[in-house]
């Protein structure tokens, strides 16, 4: 005797699945606004990840008279964290003392110095999304404070991305 699927089974197997759409940076059909609307801002809100704080360091690293702190930094918010080192023009910005540079540079394949031999800063842009209804755009700002800039290195140093105050436990 064969076994049949009873029909209610058979619908659920191979009835065609409604799948919305993630909220993209092209697309924002299926993103969501703090307040329930459909006109905002995506705003990224970064966070440290206690248990990152807890349970990853990258030791062995004892030395004395430094404190070694590896933390993760989560993005909660309704929109990507999107900086860059160029920005969409193609430009990139460069601090030395006082005076800021821009540089036509689109691959970032040119190595910057500062015209007095110091050393250079990076302005990095971020950019921020909007959704408007089902259609996104986006505007970029450049960030006032600098990262430090590794000519050779290939990835971000913030300056001060995260700032910890160590304390000593009163005696109790």
């Amino acid at each position: 005797m064969r076994h049949l699927l009873p029909p209610t089974l058979v619908l659920v197997l191979f009835w065609p699945t409604v799948v919305s759409g993630q909220c993209t940076t092209t697309n924002a059909t299926s993103c969501a606004c703090p307040d329930g609307g459909s006109d905002c801002d995506l705003l990224p809100d970064m966070t440290i990840s206690w248990y990152g704080l807890v349970n990853y360091l990258g030791g062995p690293n004892e030395e004395a008279g430094r404190i070694y702190v590896s933390g993760s930094t989560p993005n909660i918010g309704y929109g990507p964290l999107e900086v860059r080192g160029v920005d969409l023009s193609g430009n990139r910005r460069f601090v030395c003392g006082v005076d800021t540079f821009v540089v036509s540079d689109p691959n970032a394949d040119i190595d910057f110095a500062c015209p007095n031999g110091g050393t250079a800063k990076q302005l990095t842009t971020q950019r921020i999304f909007h959704k408007n209804g089902a259609a996104m755009t986006s505007v970029e700002r450049v960030i006032p404070q600098g990262m430090t800039y590794h000519p050779t290195h290939g990835h971000t140093h913030y300056d001060q991305w995260g700032i910890c105050s160590p304390r000593s436990r009163k005696p109790e």
